[in-house]
């Protein structure tokens, strides 16, 4: 058992928790990180639709600015991914401020957002410009087979049932479609990582309980990423609409797992700290000159030459 102390202690007392710490377990069969005690599902819903999980929080103009920017990461993942696909109606399944609904808009997509929390629902309509569907993903009707992507980012690990939430996700998709998922994880990680290992999380992931979960919900494995990134203690997976997927479970081994979450973030931020900090104008100028090619990436697939990466920068660093 992994205790944790995150949230202030109302915060325990409205999820019905005894608190101070969260406590977290790794299942000893495959390895799976996951709150125990956990938030009932109705605690939970209750908290997001209050609004008063987000009141508490004040985000700065990088904030937003990045949660535009870091779906266009994503997409561009994807596209390395999945080069044939050209997905023209898109769902985001929490889709918190709206960055994501607005960056797929402005590549030209059809793309609406579902999410609970009615905080983020007027933040979204006041930074990006996009109106959300407000509500339970889960209690929600959406027409069938009607999108080519379901994108989420940060999302499943809120979720009580996350196979369930797959198996319907599943049925929103047509045949082919795929299913794109930001999660955060404690692998690869450095101390940042550990502020996922909160109350209101239910569940942490690696790329194989990542995978684990798709094959349980009938989707086809198609790749992960870990962006190995100080900024970013997260998995990304991919997952494609099939049927009759075998369900081959794939466990990580408990012990290794106990051991990253002990030992490893410190590591790592060592390792970070070495490789991140000297260079944060380099990496932000290189993320300008990607961010210009994000159209081309989205709608030609494969990747700009060595060449057109060149010229973008130079026209990001004469634009500073």
């Amino acid at each position: 058992m992994l205790g944790y102390d995150r949230g202030p202690a109302d915060l325990f007392a409205f999820l019905d928790l005894p608190g101070p710490a969260s406590e977290w377990t790794v299942c000893a069969g495959c390895g799976f990180v996951f709150q125990n005690p956990r938030p009932t599902p109705d605690r939970i819903v209750a908290l997001y639709a209050s609004g008063r999980y987000r009141a508490r929080r004040h985000y700065s103009e990088h904030f937003f600015r990045m949660r535009y920017r870091n779906p266009l990461d994503h997409i561009r993942w994807f596209r390395r991914h999945v080069p044939d696909a050209r997905p023209r109606r898109v769902i985001d399944i929490g889709a918190g401020h709206g960055g994501a609904v607005r960056a797929f808009r402005d590549l030209g997509v059809e793309a609406e957002g579902v999410e609970l929390d009615p905080e983020l629902v007027a933040s979204a309509r006041a930074r990006f410009g996009v109106e959300l569907i407000a509500g339970d993903f889960l209690t929600q009707a959406q027409p069938p087979a009607a999108y080519d992507l379901v994108y989420s980012s940060h999302t499943h690990e809120h979720f009580d049932d996350f196979v369930a939430a797959n198996q319907k996700i599943h049925r929103l998709l047509k045949p082919g479609g795929h299913l794109l998922l930001v999660l955060p994880t404690h692998r690869c990680v450095a101390r940042n990582g550990r502020g996922f290992l909160n109350v209101v999380h239910n569940s942490i992931f690696t790329a194989r309980s990542l995978r684990n979960m798709l094959v349980q919900s009938g989707f086809e494995p198609v790749a992960f990423r870990y962006p190995m990134e100080h900024s970013r203690p997260e998995v990304w997976g991919i997952g494609r609409r099939a049927d009759g997927v075998p369900v081959d479970i794939k466990p990580d081994w408990p012990a290794l797992v106990r051991w990253e979450i002990h030992y490893a973030p410190h590591i790592f931020e060592a390792l970070y700290r070495v490789t991140d900090v000297p260079v944060p104008a380099a990496r932000a100028l290189e993320r300008r000159a990607a961010d210009e090619t994000a159209r081309e990436l989205f709608w030609n697939g494969g990747h700009p030459s060595r060449l057109a990466l060149a010229r973008a920068l130079v026209r990001a660093v004469r634009g500073r």
